[in-house]
């Protein structure tokens, strides 16, 4: 839910740059340990990005340390 709703205000933020002729800022959201653990989570970012219609190239994903030492080899 988090991440298509910033998807969709990233869309948003990036059509508003490119009116006002200014680089378009990004978005950072955090991923869900459990999208990890279940290899989840190219198919939600994905799935957000195409129903928020926003350019891929201003979110970054971030995880925490703890979510990365569960589940080193899916990193």
């Amino acid at each position: 839910l988090m991440l298509r709703r910033a998807c969709t205000e990233l869309r948003r933020w990036q059509d508003a740059a490119r009116a006002a002729g200014v680089a378009p800022i990004g978005v950072t959201v955090n991923v869900s340990g459990r999208q990890v653990e279940r290899g989840t989570v190219l198919d939600a970012v994905r799935a957000a990005l195409a129903e928020g219609g926003a350019d891929a190239s201003g979110l970054t994903l971030e995880l925490t340390e703890s979510v990365a030492m569960r589940a080193p080899e899916r990193m």
